[in-house]
């Protein structure tokens, strides 16, 4: 292996180790360090390599200039400005380390060998967690609010809530495909127990829109690899889960029935909870049209486009709970726009890449995305930008 692979390989185990394994609470307290570390990785990984920085990225530069948007008509200026360095910083950063890397092809297998371990490793975290019903990290080091929400039920591991270890185990699940594959037995079996402690923990986690973004990046692989019988399997296994689940006792597993799941409780996909954020996003979009309403600025305008009888929400539910809706609503139909066509081009682009496996996840994250704000967890934000590296990567 040739020395500079080999750094670039150091360092991004290096990253990838501080995603997996500092709770969100660290990045955000440390964020400066953290910058410097990108800063770092990214000059490394793109020295002497050609097809990094290209004319063909223009969609990534519209976004962030379309990004702008979100600052413009903010109330508080300095909390949106904030907001817009670290999303633009983010982007930037982590879609470029991406990009370098992952077009090394023969660096691939080895990236996504990092991926499988250190995930394997926090998985193992979040089913001692379950087990145990303990965590030393939030008992002993870091403060963390969801921990007593949570504990001996929901796993949390080393992401500091279950729906972002879902979001985590996301990333990390389309890389234990690729090395299940591999010619090498020992690795196949390695791929296939990540696999399925991967599956597991996401599914312990207990989050539907995790379980959403999950079922789809299996039905998008299984569809670009033509398993078409394995695509009927799949979706008569999730009729029969959610009808199991349906008339389960477990509160967890109740959580994917159709109650729970699609309508009838109050924060389903079809609810009260959620046409009321919708309705929110349409009040200060209608107010806001062309350039939103701007960054962080939801939580202290909630007040003035909820119900009257909702103005009373604690802090934690202050939000859309929909980063579509957020953006939008953050950024305005120019920073939406801008948006939008960015995730149309990296989604073009991977398909014509053939990139199969970073598309995966990056189609999970997506859809994941629609229960929660993930832009504004740094660590799934990161995975989000990394992803949409690998798959805009080119083959040198």
């Amino acid at each position: 292996m040739r020395k500079n692979n080999l750094i670039s390989l150091i360092l991004f185990a290096s990253l990838f180790g501080v995603i997996s394994f500092l709770p969100v609470a660290i990045t955000w307290k440390y964020f400066f360090p953290v910058r410097i570390f990108l800063l770092v990785i990214l000059a490394y990984s793109a020295i002497g390599k050609r097809r990094v920085f290209e004319l063909s990225d223009w969609p990534l530069w519209v976004f962030v200039i379309s990004m702008t948007c979100g600052i413009i008509l903010a109330q508080d200026k300095v909390a949106a400005r904030q907001a817009f360095f670290y999303f633009s910083f983010i982007l930037l950063t982590m879609f470029f380390i991406g990009k370098s890397l992952y077009s090394e092809v023969g660096q691939r297998a080895k990236i996504a060998l990092i991926i499988c371990i250190l995930g394997m490793v926090v998985s193992l975290v979040g089913i001692a967690e379950l087990f145990l019903k303990s965590n030393i990290i939030y008992e002993r080091w870091i403060t963390n609010e969801y921990y007593t929400w949570y504990i001996g039920s929901r796993p949390i591991s080393t992401q500091f809530n279950p729906v972002v270890l879902g979001s985590y185990l996301i990333f990390c699940l389309p890389f234990a495909f690729a090395i299940s594959g591999s010619a090498s037995n020992p690795l196949r079996r390695f791929g296939f127990l990540c696999m399925t402690l991967f599956i597991w923990v996401i599914l312990a986690t207990a989050s539907r829109q995790v379980f959403l973004g999950f079922i789809c990046l299996l039905l998008f692989y299984l569809c670009a690899r033509g398993k078409k019988k394995m695509i009927v399997s799949l979706l008569l296994l999730l009729a029969l889960m959610i009808c199991f689940a349906s008339f389960s006792k477990n509160a967890n597993i109740r959580r994917f029935g159709f109650k729970r799941l699609v309508a009838g409780s109050y924060d389903s996909i079809v609810s009260e909870y959620r046409s009321k954020r919708m309705v929110m996003a349409w009040r200060m979009i209608k107010d806001y049209p062309v350039s939103g309403i701007g960054y962080e600025q939801i939580r202290s305008r909630f007040t003035d486009y909820c119900n009257p009888q909702d103005k009373q929400e604690s802090w934690v539910f202050k939000i859309l709970d929909n980063m579509y809706l957020t953006i939008l609503a953050e950024s305005g139909l120019i920073g939406f726009a801008g948006f939008m066509m960015f995730i149309f081009c990296v989604i073009r682009r991977g398909l014509v890449n053939n990139a199969v496996i970073p598309l995966a996840g990056f189609i999970g994250l997506l859809v994941n995305m629609g229960g929660y704000e993930l832009f504004y967890w740094k660590n799934p934000y990161m995975l989000f930008c990394l992803l949409a590296g690998f798959v805009c990567a080119r083959t040198t």
